[in-house]
């Protein structure tokens, strides 16, 4: 056998399947989201729709001719193509895997939907299931198989052939045009491990790592923010000892290892950049970072901020370890800001702003001008107590009996975006 012929076929092979490649991106018709890659280039990423952005190389989708008209399609830059799984069945998630000519589960068909358009069902080879964009037009949807249907608008794709950025590598452009770079939660949390989060459904999840994006725990549009959602419906749980529901982290040890709990004495911090976006109708409270303390002595929701309306302060357990402090009563949903909780021996100190400076002031030392201060006290509340941790997200102070026939609305919720926060205890 002549193998220098045989490679140079070989080359003359690869070089033509890479030059009759085409890259589109695939947008859900009509709705302006496409199909994205969540960024980065990691094996067994979901794919989701993002805002349509034709410059975005998550969103960039090299289509591969795999003979008898079938296609694979790979994200621009990578060697990860989309990938059925399992021989493909309803309900399963298409990921990104290592591209691979002959695997069958990255194998899909294009059948046209309208004449005269790029418009197609995307059927995955030898199943009866095509992709499905799972009910909706919205930012963190996951795309999965489903029954195949031309009448089904889910699955109804339009191809826009783009040119191929020439990118090297996995791309961190972010969809949409916008800020942030981050996928999913964990991106934003300087140690996933070190937190467990709580969802309105009551359950609870300690392994937050790598967590897709899901209904009340997901990167925000400009994937710069965690955002947790707490929907008032009448299927609702909660936690033990709470008539409320929550999407909210709670503070673990470092290694993730077990629940950890601190008492006063030393120093302890909790730094926050967030802001509370949404409230319930009938009940508009909610309740974003707190410090928990030992229940049998009364303690349980030591120190909280606690929005009601417009009316932004601090409450120590509901008022029974001292009485409630404004920190303004014009706070309107939206507006990001910083705040502190910290603990020195008993003392416990708040710091607030709304300028984006407190961090940089409060590692420098210079934060004083931030303090919330209850009269000539520098700080709120002087009391010792033990079993304490910190709380980081949206506890939202309503349910399905106190909103009533709001029960159930998709307007009905609670809502806290965090950008950054860390703890530190000595």
């Amino acid at each position: 056998m002549n193998y220098k012929n045989l490679f140079a076929l070989l080359a003359i092979s690869a070089f033509a399947s890479t030059a009759n490649a085409a890259t589109f991106v695939i947008e859900k018709y009509g709705t302006g989201f496409s199909i994205d890659g969540n960024g980065g280039a990691i094996q067994g990423q979901q794919i989701y729709l993002w805002g349509t952005n034709t410059s975005n190389v998550n969103q960039k989708w090299v289509q591969l001719d795999r003979g008898d008209g079938y296609y694979a399609y790979k994200k621009e830059g990578t060697n990860l193509c989309w990938d059925g799984g399992n021989g493909g069945s309803k309900r399963q998630a298409i990921t990104l895997q290592t591209c691979d000519t002959n695997n069958y589960n990255q194998h899909f068909s294009k059948v046209k939907i309208y004449a005269g358009t790029e418009v197609y069902r995307i059927k995955k080879r030898g199943v009866s299931y095509s992709l499905d964009g799972n009910n909706g037009a919205a930012s963190r949807q996951a795309i999965y198989l489903w029954n195949s249907s031309d009448s089904n608008v889910n699955q109804h794709w339009e191809f826009k052939s783009v040119a191929d950025s020439g990118s090297s590598g996995g791309g961190s452009g972010s969809g949409g045009g916008s800020t942030g770079t981050a996928e999913i939660p964990s991106d934003l949390m300087d140690n996933c491990n070190q937190w467990k989060i709580t969802y309105p459904s009551g359950v609870e999840d300690k392994t937050l790592c790598g967590e897709y994006n899901n209904e009340y725990f997901f990167v925000n549009d400009n994937r710069d923010g965690i955002v947790f959602k707490a929907p008032i419906r009448s299927n609702n749980g909660s936690t033990p000892n709470s008539d409320y529901i929550r999407s909210e982290l709670r503070e673990r040890t470092t290694t993730g290892s077990s629940d950890i709990y601190w008492t006063t004495s030393g120093t302890h911090v909790v730094y926050v950049k967030q802001a509370i976006t949404h409230l319930p109708i009938v009940k508009p409270h909610l309740v974003a970072t707190q410090i928990h303390g030992n229940k049998s002595d009364g303690i349980d929701d030591a120190m909280v901020l606690r929005l009601e309306n417009k009316h932004l302060f601090l409450s120590f357990n509901g008022g029974v370890l001292r009485s409630d402090l404004t920190i303004k009563t014009n706070y309107n949903l939206g507006t990001k800001h910083e705040v502190i909780f910290e603990v020195i021996n008993g003392k416990h100190y708040v710091y607030y702003s709304e300028d984006g400076k407190l961090e940089a002031a409060y590692k420098a030392g210079n934060a004083s001008s931030y303090l919330v201060k209850d009269g000539s006290n520098t700080y709120v509340m002087n009391r010792n107590y033990d079993q304490s941790y910190f709380k980081i997200g949206n506890y939202t102070q309503s349910n399905a009996e106190k909103e009533g026939s709001q029960t159930g609305n998709a307007n009905n919720y609670g809502e806290v975006v965090v950008y950054d926060f860390w703890v530190e205890h000595k």
